[in-house]
């Protein structure tokens, strides 16, 4: 109730229903409790409704002395209604509300004087219709302190709009209009249960915005980091029935990935931000990398981040229902492993490796991912699905009859008890995103032979090379060896030891302290890369011990001659 005082004199006339109905439920709810602890009898509740009853005449009664004031002043409107900006919005917002109701009450007669003194003021005129989904900021409060998300496109803030909490995308200020009404529309005509709901947008506000269902559970990545046990396949096949529906419509998402996946409040999928590829593209622009014939490629779209998930075609400018199918694939690896794909090749390597060198991503073979649900008929689906040509990848009505099958065994197994529940391990790589307790340092890779590539099966990294290996060369004891030196402080150096394997198995890591290396210990590494600048690098021993850094990015190779080469 705090919240209507500081409305305004327009806001109030805007919102006098939900107004009116939060008086009620409030007198509602003090009748309640004056009942309820039986003090009635301190309290006349006749008397109490009178006066009630004679404040709303009184009002009433001071509205329409104020409309004879408004009706023959322009200026005067303008005054009341502290319009000083965005007077379009303004105009929009009053339309939607007369359209809405017709009737000749004092509110709507001064609604109606003050959209005259607009047009007057302003020479604008609306159309006589506005379409059925406009929400104007005076429809809806937006929560300046409640962000959600933020990406290319703008600002995910937390709002209140009817009364229920929603989500309102706040669009980047050089945002075309006629583009984002293009895929308002688009939004607008989808209906399913697994895409996010759209309740509205406003093209004229300043930032324009699109209000739609507030999920209060966030992204698919946060989701599984705070619930390692949710039925992943399921999720899966959730995930695959909503990109059915959305290719039904001829329309291609074009940015599909774990964060444009929300989870609502039944713990179901929905796919969110389809259809705003176009918008990115516009906002901003994005370095694919250098090809390895050494000229520069650049790709306009997707921030960065995406370029994982994008297929060999959408790299080279051309995104279709093909490159969302490759996208989906990226996406299943990511929640069964818990790692972005490709995560620690750089953002400037993956045009040269996946637009032109086609590789594939490692199958992962740790227990953990198995037991997420990532089986035999699972890779063959994530496989299948990010085939290089996008003519040998299946459509999402195959893809569909697969993820319903695999979905039903997986239901079956943590029916019988067939699953492994896991402990909360899942957190650790957020908790390394989101620390802010790391410590800087310096970062390179060594080989004793050639040219490496990073690649990530499952929970595990794998060092291996980018270029065929010739089979006289034996690669079983080759090291790898990741110089972690802290910056401007005591620490000593800490060197941790790759051993190549090919077989698919985690790598084995030799993990020692101090310049003597006299503490030898055997653990498990994980990587996470942070930006374009930085990798984290959490080294664990045996679950006893946890080394974390924070290491710029500075890799280099040194050939079996001992010259040194770019990484890639």
């Amino acid at each position: 109730m705090r919240n209507l005082v500081e409305l305004g004199f327009m806001k109030s006339l805007l919102r006098r229903d939900v107004i009116a109905s939060q008086i009620i439920e409030a007198h509602q709810r003090l009748t309640d409790c004056l009942s309820i602890f039986q003090i009635t009898a301190a309290v006349d509740l006749r008397e109490y409704q009178e006066n009630l009853n004679l404040a709303r005449i009184a009002d009433r009664e001071a509205l329409y002395v104020q409309l004879a004031t408004l009706e023959s002043n322009d200026s005067e409107v303008l005054r009341q209604f502290n319009i000083v900006n965005n007077q379009m919005e303004a105009m929009m917002a009053i339309q939607h509300s007369l359209l809405r109701r017709i009737d000749q009450s004092p509110e709507e007669r001064i609604l109606q004087a003050g959209l005259t003194s607009l047009q007057t003021t302003t020479g604008k005129k609306l159309p006589s219709k506005l379409p059925e989904w406009t929400i104007t900021a005076y429809d809806v409060d937006i929560d300046p302190e409640g962000k959600l998300g933020e990406g290319g496109f703008g600002v995910v803030r937390k709002g209140r709009w009817n009364n229920i909490i929603v989500a309102v995308k706040e669009m980047a200020p050089n945002t075309d209009p006629r583009m984002l009404l293009k895929e308002i529309k688009v939004w607008n005509r989808l209906h399913h249960p697994h895409v996010l709901p759209f309740l509205g947008a406003s093209i004229a506000a300043s930032p324009p915005f699109i209000v739609s269902q507030y999920m209060p559970n966030g992204d698919v990545r946060r989701y599984l980091a705070k619930n390692p046990n949710a039925n992943r396949v399921q999720l899966v096949h959730e995930i695959a029935l909503g990109m059915l529906y959305i290719h039904s419509k001829n329309i291609v998402h074009g940015d599909l990935k774990q964060v444009n996946i929300l989870i609502d409040d039944a713990f179901k999928a929905r796919i969110s931000d389809f259809g705003l590829s176009e918008i990115k593209q516009y906002a901003t622009s994005t370095l694919a990398g250098q090809s390895s014939r050494g000229h520069d490629t650049t790709l306009v779209g997707g921030a960065a981040g995406t370029l994982r998930y994008m297929s060999p075609e959408a790299l080279q400018g051309v995104v279709d229902k093909g490159s969302d199918v490759y996208a989906f694939a990226m996406t299943v690896y990511e929640i069964f492993t818990n790692i972005p794909p490709f995560l620690l090749v750089p953002d400037g390597a993956i045009y040269r490796h996946v637009g032109e060198k086609h590789t594939r991503l490692a199958r992962p073979t740790d227990p953990a991912t198995i037991n997420r649900g990532l089986n035999d008929a699972m890779w063959d689906l994530i496989w299948n699905a990010s085939q290089p040509f996008a003519t040998d990848r299946p459509d999402f009505g195959v893809i569909c009859k697969m993820t319903e099958r695999l979905a039903d065994d997986r239901h079956l197994a943590l029916k019988q008890g067939m699953v492994i529940k896991e402990e909360d391990s899942s957190k650790d790589l957020f908790d390394l995103l989101d620390s802010e307790r790391r410590t800087p340092c310096s970062f390179s890779v060594t080989s004793d032979w050639g040219e490496l590539e990073l690649i990530t099966p499952g929970a595990y990294f794998m060092v291996g090379p980018t270029t065929q290996i010739p089979k006289h060369m034996k690669v079983e004891n080759r090291k790898v060896l990741l110089h972690t030196v802290p910056v401007g402080t005591p620490y000593p150096t800490v060197s941790v030891d790759f051993v190549l394997v090919n077989d698919g198995s985690p790598i084995q890591v030799a993990l020692s302290h101090g310049s003597d290396g006299a503490e030898y210990r055997t653990g498990t590494c994980t990587l996470a890369i942070l930006s374009q600048e930085y990798v984290c690098a959490g080294v664990t021993d045996n679950g006893r011990n946890t080394q974390r850094f924070d290491c710029p990015i500075n890799p280099h190779t040194h050939g079996e001659e001992g010259g040194e080469d770019s990484w890639f």
